[in-house]
This record gives structure tokens, C-alpha cells and sequence, in this order.
């Protein structure tokens, strides 16, 4: 099926259109960004379904309209949009912090001083702390995701989700959310933020 047909049934509230898309150039994706970046599978997939999320959006809000999809093809653009998500990524990663979300989220990281793990303490009580607050579905979706570990799929059962790319599109929102207000929360309690 041509490229062009995905795009004219996505217009036309299609929603198997969505599912042969995200099968269709999965793959050939993930390949792409593990060979040119180095990414792991992981990231690799993080990346894309943050890329079809940005499709779907556009598709929405009539950004791409009917035949209107420029030279490149669909897979082009996907790939494109996902190597812009992970270019604009690594820009974010290079302005120095001295508050380290890594650090906060990482699972067993052993702090050489007690100081600093009261610090984390604090941090990881601020954050756990706005998750709490968060509004319905993010407050429940990120506490399945983050404090119980739970997969996208388990997710999707436990909160009625159709699938577990849907899980992923807006567990991908509420972390957009979570770090912003868990950056206010945490300015608010005198760590430094950029």
C-alpha cells in the first residue's frame, strides 16, 4: 500500500491505519538509530514512539493533509522525526544541571556519603510527591511505571488501555508533565535548577 493511503486513512479516523504504520516501519526504525547513533534497543524505541506520538499529533491538528505529504516518504519522515527528537535530545543533555534527573530515577545507585543519599532521599520524596499530586491518568499510569515497574502492557490492562503503544504515548506526556512540575517542586525546596 502506497505511503500516501496510510496518511489519507489516518485523516479519515482510520485507526487500523495507525497499527500498519507502526508495524510497518518499526524495524527499519530501530535499525536506523541503533546504526547511526548508537542507540540501545531501548532508546531506539523510546524514540519511536515518540515519533509516531508527533505523527498522530500532526495528523490531528492538520499539519499533513491529504496528499499533501512533501517528496520524502512516510518512512523518511518517521526516521526523520525520529533523529530530530534524538538530536534535540542530546542539545537538552549538553546545558549542565546541577540537579541530576538521572541520578534521582536510577534504581540501586550506590552514593559514596550519607549527605548525599539524604539529598537523593529528599529529592526522590519531592518527586514520588508530585507524582501523587499529578492529575488522573498520570498520577496512577506513572506510579504503575516508576515505583511498581510495571510494563506497558500490564499497564494497559490495569487501566483499561487499548494497547500498550497507547501506554507509551502517554506515559511519553505525563514524564513531559512530571518534569516540569517536579522542577517547580524541587526549585521550590532550593535545589538549583538550569
Amino acid at each position: 500500500m502506497a505511503d500516501k493511503n496510510y496518511i489519507n486513512r489516518l485523516i479519515d479516523g482510520d485507526a487500523r491505519a495507525f497499527d500498519e504504520i507502526y508495524y510497518a516501519y518499526k524495524d527499519l526504525f530501530i535499525g536506523v538509530l541503533r546504526k547511526s547513533y548508537g542507540h540501545d534497543y531501548d532508546h531506539a524505541i523510546d524514540l519511536y514512539h515518540r515519533a509516531m506520538a508527533a505523527l498522530d499529533n500532526n495528523v490531528r491538528r492538520g499539519r499533513i493533509k491529504h496528499d499533501e505529504l512533501p517528496d520524502e516518504k512516510l518512512k523518511a519522515y518517521i526516521i526523520n522525526t525520529g533523529k530530530w527528537i534524538s538530536l534535540n535530545d542530546h542539545r537538552k543533555r549538553q546545558t549542565p544541571m546541577t540537579f541530576d534527573t538521572e541520578m534521582v530515577f536510577r534504581k540501586g545507585n550506590s552514593m559514596a556519603d550519607d549527605e548525599a543519599d539524604a539529598e537523593r532521599s529528599e529529592q526522590l520524596s519531592i518527586i514520588r510527591k508530585t507524582v501523587l499530586e499529578m492529575k488522573m491518568p498520570c498520577s496512577q499510569l506513572l506510579d504503575l511505571a516508576i515505583y511498581e515497574r510495571k510494563t506497558h502492557e500490564e499497564i494497559a490492562a490495569i487501566m483499561g488501555y487499548a494497547s500498550a503503544q497507547s501506554v507509551a504515548n502517554q506515559r511519553h506526556r505525563c514524564m513531559d508533565k512530571l518534569v516540569s512540575f517536579a522542577k517547580s517542586n524541587l526549585k521550590k525546596s532550593g535545589y538549583e535548577l538550569r
